[in-house]
C-alpha cells in the first residue's frame, strides 16, 4: 500500500475516529492513514474504501433492491 499520511494514535475516541473517517482517512488495526492506491505485482491499482452504516445493515444472500 502507498500511504500519503499515516498516524499511530495511542488513544482515539469514537468521535475523533468519525472525524478522521469523514475526512477520508482509513483505519486498519491501530493505524489511521490516507491512500488511494496499492502496489500489487509492481502495478499501482486504485482502491475504494467504503463506509457502511451498520445500524442500517442486514446480512443477506440476496442482491439489494435499487432505491
Amino acid at each position: 500500500m502507498v500511504y500519503y499520511d499515516i498516524h499511530y494514535p495511542e488513544n482515539l475516541s469514537g468521535n475523533q475516529l468519525d472525524e478522521y473517517l469523514a475526512d477520508g482517512w482509513y483505519r486498519m488495526q491501530q493505524t489511521i492513514f490516507t491512500t488511494d492506491v496499492i502496489l500489487k505485482d509492481n502495478k499501482l491499482s486504485p482502491v475504494f474504501w467504503l463506509r457502511l452504516s451498520l445500524d442500517k445493515y442486514a446480512a443477506s444472500k440476496k442482491k439489494p433492491k435499487d432505491n
